[in-house]
Protein backbone atom coordinates (compact mmCIF):
# COMPACT_ATOMS: atom_id res chain seq x y z
CA UNK A 1 0.00 0.00 0.00
CA UNK A 2 2.91 2.37 0.62
CA UNK A 3 5.76 0.35 -0.93
CA UNK A 4 6.82 -1.12 2.44
CA UNK A 5 8.85 -4.26 1.89
CA UNK A 6 9.38 -6.96 4.48
CA UNK A 7 12.44 -9.21 4.27
CA UNK A 8 11.63 -12.92 4.27
CA UNK A 9 11.79 -14.60 7.66
CA UNK A 10 10.92 -18.31 7.52
CA UNK A 11 9.00 -18.45 10.82
CA UNK A 12 8.06 -14.77 10.94
CA UNK A 13 4.69 -13.09 10.66
CA UNK A 14 4.65 -9.37 9.88
CA UNK A 15 2.31 -6.70 11.15
CA UNK A 16 1.38 -3.52 9.32
CA UNK A 17 -1.42 -1.49 10.87
CA UNK A 18 -2.72 1.88 9.76
CA UNK A 19 -4.58 3.89 12.37
CA UNK A 20 -7.08 6.45 11.15
CA UNK A 21 -9.24 9.13 12.72
CA UNK A 22 -12.25 10.06 10.63
CA UNK A 23 -10.62 8.63 7.51
CA UNK A 24 -7.35 10.52 8.04
CA UNK A 25 -4.21 8.44 8.52
CA UNK A 26 -2.71 9.42 11.88
CA UNK A 27 -0.21 6.64 12.56
CA UNK A 28 1.32 3.43 11.25
CA UNK A 29 2.76 0.56 13.25
CA UNK A 30 4.88 -2.18 11.70
CA UNK A 31 6.62 -5.24 13.09
CA UNK A 32 9.37 -6.65 10.88
CA UNK A 33 10.24 -10.19 12.02
CA UNK A 34 13.53 -10.25 10.14
CA UNK A 35 15.64 -8.41 12.70
CA UNK A 36 12.74 -8.11 15.16
CA UNK A 37 12.15 -4.40 14.54
CA UNK A 38 9.19 -2.29 15.57
CA UNK A 39 8.50 0.78 13.41
CA UNK A 40 6.15 3.53 14.63
CA UNK A 41 5.12 6.44 12.41
CA UNK A 42 3.27 9.59 13.50
CA UNK A 43 1.86 10.40 10.07
CA UNK A 44 -0.39 13.26 11.17
CA UNK A 45 2.33 15.25 12.96
CA UNK A 46 -0.44 16.96 14.94
CA UNK A 47 1.18 16.99 18.37
CA UNK A 48 -0.61 13.79 19.36
CA UNK A 49 0.95 10.32 19.22
CA UNK A 50 0.11 6.66 19.62
CA UNK A 51 2.05 4.61 22.13
CA UNK A 52 3.10 1.02 21.50
CA UNK A 53 4.42 -1.82 23.62
CA UNK A 54 5.22 -5.44 22.87
CA UNK A 55 4.91 -8.61 24.89
CA UNK A 56 6.34 -12.09 24.47
CA UNK A 57 6.11 -15.10 26.75
CA UNK A 58 9.82 -15.03 27.57
CA UNK A 59 10.40 -11.25 27.68
CA UNK A 60 7.17 -9.94 29.23
CA UNK A 61 6.13 -6.37 28.40
CA UNK A 62 8.53 -3.95 26.75
CA UNK A 63 8.82 -0.29 27.51
CA UNK A 64 6.27 2.02 25.86
CA UNK A 65 7.48 3.57 22.58
CA UNK A 66 6.16 6.37 20.35
CA UNK A 67 7.18 8.47 17.37
CA UNK A 68 7.06 12.21 16.87
CA UNK A 69 6.73 13.53 13.36
CA UNK A 70 5.98 11.86 10.06
CA UNK A 71 9.53 12.28 8.80
CA UNK A 72 11.05 10.68 11.88
CA UNK A 73 9.77 7.14 12.51
CA UNK A 74 10.81 5.49 15.75
CA UNK A 75 12.56 2.15 15.12
CA UNK A 76 13.21 -0.23 17.99
CA UNK A 77 15.35 -3.38 17.73
CA UNK A 78 14.47 -6.41 19.81
CA UNK A 79 16.16 -9.76 20.34
CA UNK A 80 13.35 -12.30 20.26
CA UNK A 81 13.75 -16.01 19.57
CA UNK A 82 12.85 -17.16 16.06
CA UNK A 83 9.19 -18.10 15.89
CA UNK A 84 8.32 -16.40 19.20
CA UNK A 85 4.79 -14.99 19.29
CA UNK A 86 4.59 -11.23 19.83
CA UNK A 87 1.59 -9.29 21.16
CA UNK A 88 1.58 -5.65 20.04
CA UNK A 89 -0.70 -3.18 21.80
CA UNK A 90 -1.39 0.38 20.70
CA UNK A 91 -2.52 3.02 23.22
CA UNK A 92 -3.74 6.60 23.18
CA UNK A 93 -1.70 7.55 26.25
CA UNK A 94 1.83 7.10 27.55
CA UNK A 95 0.89 5.11 30.65
CA UNK A 96 -0.68 2.38 28.47
CA UNK A 97 -4.14 2.43 30.03
CA UNK A 98 -6.26 3.61 27.06
CA UNK A 99 -5.87 0.77 24.55
CA UNK A 100 -6.81 1.46 20.93
CA UNK A 101 -6.00 -1.93 19.41
CA UNK A 102 -3.97 -5.09 19.83
CA UNK A 103 -2.30 -7.21 17.16
CA UNK A 104 -0.16 -10.31 16.96
CA UNK A 105 2.93 -11.16 14.97
CA UNK A 106 5.73 -13.70 15.12
CA UNK A 107 9.46 -13.07 15.36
Amino acid sequence: MDDTCFEKDADGEVLKAELRNGGTLVSKVEFHPNGERLWIYDTAADGDAVYVRLRTATHGWSAVFYATGAQNPHVVDFDFAEGENVLIEVYDNSDATDRIASFSARA
